[in-house]
């Protein structure tokens, strides 16, 4: 049995776009691509807009205004979560003896604390980015009718439009 995974963006591209060396192993990238996707990038457009985008990226025929959306929002979260995530689990491998540390000939390994400082860097990122994104798709709705009004059924992903914080407490 064989699952086609369609990305949004291809591993050498978050490879060529971010501080992920260009050795690290597709397979390495792929896995976190699809999960940010899944769990960062739907909720922000919901369902109806993800499955859409995904739609055209496995067709190769991207509309204009999801080509927009995606050059100038997606391709932004997208990066910041897939090198968050792999700042976490790149330093580490599931053996078949268990989780170990992995180390280069002539590499000093980061810190367990460093690691965490610099992954919610680009956490940070990755929420600004999304909150842009959210912004962007609020003011342009009725261009995007599929996040305006999504498709319904319940296993629907609604669009969150409160997928960040402000620093005002009301």
């Amino acid at each position: 049995m064989s699952f086609e995974i369609t990305l949004i963006l291809t591993p050498s591209f978050v490879k060529s776009n971010t501080s992920i060396h260009s050795n690290v192993d597709d397979n390495l990238i792929v896995p976190l691509i699809r999960d940010c996707q899944n769990l960062f990038v739907e909720p922000i457009l919901g369902s109806g807009l993800f499955d859409e985008i995904i739609s055209e990226v496995k067709a190769g025929s991207i509309s204009a205004l999801n080509t927009t959306l995606i050059d100038e929002y997606l391709i932004d979260v997208i990066c910041n979560w897939v090198l968050a995530r792999y700042i976490r689990q790149g330093s580490y491998k599931v053996t078949n003896k268990g989780t170990v540390n992995m180390s280069g000939d002539n590499a000093t390994i980061s810190s367990k604390s460093e690691l965490i400082e610099t992954a919610q860097i680009y956490l940070d990122n990755a929420e600004e980015y999304a909150q842009r994104t959210t912004l962007y798709l609020m003011e342009n709705e009725t261009d995007y009718p599929l996040y305006q009004t999504p498709p319904d059924g319940c296993d629907i992903i609604k669009p969150r439009r409160d997928n960040y914080e402000t620093g005002f407490i009301l």
